[in-house]
């Protein structure tokens, strides 16, 4: 009975495999967690990167999505 990870590898090439990888490192921090969460969510993975892939990293970086927002952290007590 073949696996998830064997069905999505006989999706697509090891070849495009590289090229959404590529692709998808263009798009910066924000584009792999925003992929990583629909992926978590349990949308298909191969799918998504060819989503991600159309997208302009020279647009995404001109709207300012390409890092992802730093971490905010509250401190208990700490004065107003």
């Amino acid at each position: 009975m073949p696996t998830k990870a064997t069905e999505i590898k006989e999706k697509i090439s090891e070849a495009r495999m590289k090229y959404l990888a590529r692709r998808l490192h263009e798009l910066g921090e924000r584009a792999t967690y925003e992929l990583l969460r629909e992926v978590v969510a349990g949308r298909d993975p191969i799918a998504r990167l060819e989503a991600f892939a159309r997208i302009d990293p020279s647009i995404l970086a001109a709207l300012g999505g390409v890092a992802l927002p730093h971490m905010i952290h509250l401190v208990e007590g700490a004065a107003q």
